[in-house]
């Protein structure tokens, strides 16, 4: 009889937007194998970002499980400055998820 070993199972990601299309991280996490579990649209784009109502509803999700991943296309999505992406990327950790972008524009959703 062979041991398992376990895993993480299928990684379930968030899509975050502010100003771009999600179709962009939704074919990225296609390619990767990763499961959509919900896009959220921030509808609060102005302020800090652990004040925007979008980013409060993905903390609510990574929260309750739904999934671990706060995937956005680039940095700026998330936050205008490093400070502000730092706070959120710790505010995921403590959820016990992290934080994936796609900064780089040759990136385009194609498996490597």
């Amino acid at each position: 009889m062979k041991a398992r070993t376990p895993g993480l199972g299928r990684i379930r990601a968030i899509v975050y937007v502010r100003e771009r299309d999600a179709e962009r991280c939704r074919r990225w996490a296609g390619c990767h194998d990763w499961t959509v579990a919900a896009v959220v649209r921030e509808i609060s784009p102005d302020g800090p970002p652990m004040a925007r109502l979008g980013l409060r509803t993905v903390f609510g999700l990574l929260d309750a499980g739904c999934a671990t991943v706060l995937l956005a296309a680039t940095r700026t999505e998330v936050a205008e400055g490093p400070d502000g992406f730092l706070k959120v990327c710790a505010r995921v950790e403590r959820a016990g998820g992290f934080v994936h972008v796609l900064d780089d524009p040759e990136e385009d959703g194609h498996a490597p």
